[in-house]
């Protein structure tokens, strides 16, 4: 950045780093709490193969099982939830998103 001296550039590479840091420590914990075989934490290699592994290891528990399992970890997960769920979810009830006029659609 002008008139910095370098020093906002120099900045901005540390977050990079400390951002990739917290996402390869993301993924190992992520690699953890799934089980995902050691062969296929690293995707460079195949990355088809370990999109498969994850499929695998997601589907080998319930929804609700790995909400908790995942609960408090720092981990960017979230279930899928029918038009339903969604309707009546905290979050979204909190917040007023389907009371606006014309999407008034909670039962």
């Amino acid at each position: 950045m002008l008139g910095m001296g370098g020093k906002g550039r120099q900045a901005g590479r540390l977050r990079r780093r400390g951002n990739r840091q917290a996402r390869r420590t993301t993924g190992r914990r992520f690699c953890e709490l799934t089980e995902l075989p050691t062969e296929l934490r690293d995707d460079t290699g195949d990355p088809v193969a370990t999109r498969h592994g994850v499929a695998e290891c997601i589907g080998r528990r319930a929804a609700a099982e790995w909400e908790q399992l995942f609960a408090g970890e720092d981990i960017c997960f979230g279930r899928v939830r029918s038009v339903c769920e969604a309707l009546t979810d905290p979050h979204f009830v909190q917040r007023g998103i389907f009371t606006q006029e014309g999407l008034c659609l909670a039962p």
